[in-house]
């Protein structure tokens, strides 16, 4: 059923049957989070409760997401690239003079509580960091040669 998702917990053998009102598109589960988006809405579980989903109504068509331990990220045709909280709340749209939302995907795009990295479209050599609350950018790294993948530790650094 494209409607419906099952989460098996092998460690405590149980499981959890969650059906939706549309067909699923896209998902994305994390250790405290499942993001599941569907034709018209985004519904955002916490891994400890699957009995009540936050939902947000939804236009456009999600391509990506990506999870850090407090927020995550969302790319759709409406809103373009977004910062959420698993709240649902809107957090933060980083944005770039020349950035094309549509080429945005998982090689081009890495993501972390701290920061937002997105490689230049009109120059490959180039990232832009960029912070995920604010949307402010941090700066940018620059490169010899085009770069294909980029991606950033989840592990726990120094604070800043």
């Amino acid at each position: 059923e494209p409607a419906s998702l099952t989460v098996v917990n092998v460690v405590e053998d149980s499981s959890e049957d969650l059906t939706f009102k549309d067909r699923v598109t896209e998902m994305s589960l994390s250790t405290t989070h499942l993001v599941v988006i569907t034709a018209s809405q985004c519904c955002i579980y916490a891994t400890s409760n699957w009995n009540t989903p936050h939902i947000i109504e939804q236009r456009g068509t999600v391509s990506l997401i990506m999870q850090c331990a407090t927020h995550f990220l969302m790319v759709d045709t409406i809103n373009g690239l977004q910062v959420l909280n698993y709240d649902g709340r809107q957090l933060s749209k980083p944005r770039f003079q020349g950035m094309r939302q549509e080429v945005l995907c998982a090689s081009n795009v890495a993501y972390c509580q701290e920061t937002v990295a997105m490689v230049d479209h009109s120059d490959p050599k180039s990232i832009r960091l960029f912070d995920p609350l604010t949307a402010k950018q941090l700066g940018g790294l620059q490169h010899s040669i085009d770069v294909e993948v980029i991606a950033i530790s989840q592990g726990k650094g120094p604070r800043r």
